[in-house]
Order: structure tokens, then C-alpha cells, then sequence
């Protein structure tokens, strides 16, 4: 009996021991701030014969969002890691603060990218390896509407556009 109680005694004691030796620091940040360039010192994305696309985000780690941001370039990319900037779509940033958004969309395939542009707020279809940006429609964004409530979103390889306007109903 005395054998197990020193047993016991020595895995207490033991264990004791290794709950002292775990080390307990400050927290770490669940949502470390990313490490990205800003989209300013990107290259522009190419004119004619530009990649496949990805992604496209509207952000930029050095900039403070205000409801300015169309004046923000996006970020877009490919799989392989590269990333342009890309100046002649708008974005927006609700009043709120919230979530930076646009209407923006990207084909399945990667080839063609939906968006209203900045200068004439025009809904246009860019064919990225050729370069050429078809106008679609006009009506898409009047100056006051809430215009982060527009979605487009491509249907398979780009055959397909649809747009949505919580302000002007379904287009």
C-alpha cells in the first residue's frame, strides 16, 4: 500500500510539474493584419493579353477606409500569386464603415470581368486577353443609390450576366 501511495505521489508531483512548465503568454491576435503591398505599387493589369483572373478585392492594408473609396484601386490576382492593380472599376465603402464592396465579377473561366466603370459609371464586360470592354448598360448606377446593394455575377464561362439592383429591382 505504501508503494502505491509513493507511486501515486510521484505522478501528482509530476504532473504538478508539467502544468507549472506550460508557458502562458499574452494571447495571440486571432486576425493578424495581413501582410500585403498596397495595390498602389502593383502593376496595372494589362491592356490586351492580361492573365486569367482569380480573385479581385478592394482593399488596402495602408489605407483608412472612409465611404470615399472609389477612389481605391482593387487588388486582383491569379492562383499562381500574382497580383495588378486594377483602377477603372469603382468601389464602395458603406456609411456604416462596413465591408468595402463593389460590383465587380470575375467569369468562371478567369477571361472576361464585369464592373461599373469609374469615369461614366457604365456597366461593362472586359474580355481580359483581348482587351476589348463592351458597354452594357447605363441604367445599372444612378449617382445616390446605394450602389453596394448592384451584384453581378457571371453564369459559366461568361455567356451569362446577370445584375441585380436591390434600388432598381432585378435587370
Amino acid at each position: 500500500m505504501r508503494r502505491l501511495g509513493a507511486w501515486l505521489a510521484t505522478i501528482c508531483l509530476g504532473g504538478s510539474f508539467l502544468v507549472l512548465g506550460v508557458r502562458t503568454g499574452p494571447e495571440e491576435d486571432p486576425d493578424p493584419r495581413p501582410t500585403v503591398q498596397p495595390a498602389a505599387r502593383l502593376p496595372g493589369l494589362p491592356a490586351t493579353r492580361a492573365p486569367r483572373l482569380d480573385y479581385a478585392v478592394l482593399y488596402d492594408p495602408d489605407v483608412v477606409r472612409e465611404p470615399a473609396a472609389a477612389h481605391h484601386p482593387w487588388r486582383v490576382g491569379s492562383g499562381s500569386g500574382e497580383e495588378w492593380r486594377f483602377e477603372d472599376a469603382l468601389g464602395f465603402v458603406p456609411e456604416d464603415g462596413g465591408q468595402a464592396v463593389s460590383p465587380l465579377a470575375i467569369s468562371d473561366d478567369g477571361r472576361r470581368l464585369a464592373y461599373l466603370r469609374r469615369s461614366d459609371r457604365a456597366l461593362v464586360v472586359r474580355d481580359l486577353a483581348g482587351g476589348t470592354a463592351e458597354r452594357i448598360s447605363t441604367s445599372v448606377y444612378r449617382p445616390g443609390d446605394e450602389s453596394w446593394n448592384v451584384e453581378l455575377g457571371f453564369q459559366g464561362d461568361g455567356e451569362l450576366l446577370f445584375v441585380w439592383s436591390a434600388g432598381a429591382g432585378a435587370s
